[in-house]
This record gives structure tokens, sequence and C-alpha cells, in this order.
């Protein structure tokens, strides 16, 4: 999976602050579920239809603002589950992914300014 938010394309983010110009830069939606996705399928099996609510429910945190305490949520779920050492590196990706992306996962400002 690519890496959205790397160091190179966050880097011209400094140039135009540097000339005191406000950016916004919001890491797209869909990755952010590619991810959510990923960690879904460590904790539910393939077949599991409560895996869509999941995922809804953990994508709606992330548009209202709530990525850092979602992140928290997959890690505590993460422990409580006891999973393999696979599927535990998995989900923790998907919550440090969100948890070092959260200052661009500020999806309501975004939404709020069109």
């Amino acid at each position: 999976m690519a890496e959205v938010g790397a160091v190179y394309e966050l880097a011209p983010l400094a140039e135009v602050e540097s000339h005191s110009l406000e950016v916004a830069a919001v890491v797209d939606l869909i990755d952010v579920m590619e991810h959510i996705w990923s960690a879904a399928w460590c904790f539910s099996a393939h077949n599991d239809q409560a895996v869509e609510d999941w995922v809804r429910a953990k994508t709606l945190a992330v548009l209202e603002g709530n990525a850092r305490d979602a992140a928290a949520g997959i890690h505590r779920r993460a422990t409580v589950a006891r999973l393999t050492k696979k599927k535990r590196k998995e989900a923790d990706a998907c919550a440090t992914y969100r948890t070092n992306k959260a200052l661009y996962l500020d999806h309501p400002t975004a939404l709020a300014a069109g």
C-alpha cells in the first residue's frame, strides 16, 4: 500500500508556509478506508456482515475529526482480541497511520471550507 502523506509529498507545504500562505492538506478518504479495511479483516472473518458496520463507524469517526480516538480504539481492540503477531502488526499499522496522519485527517475543517 502506497504511503500517502509521505515526507516528499508534504515537503512543498513547508515552502508554501514559508511565504505566509495558508494551505490545507488532507489525506484522501479512500486511502484512509483502505487502512481501515485492512484492520477490519484482522478482527473478523471475510464473510462477517458486521465488518461493514465497523468500517463505516471508523470511517465516520475520521470524517467527524476523531481519527486519534478511533486509532486508540483499534489498539485496544487488538490487545483484547489477542491477535496473532501478523494480524496485530496489521491492526497496529492502521492505528499508527491514523495517529501519524492526524494533522492531515482534519476532514471536518476541509468539508466546512468546501
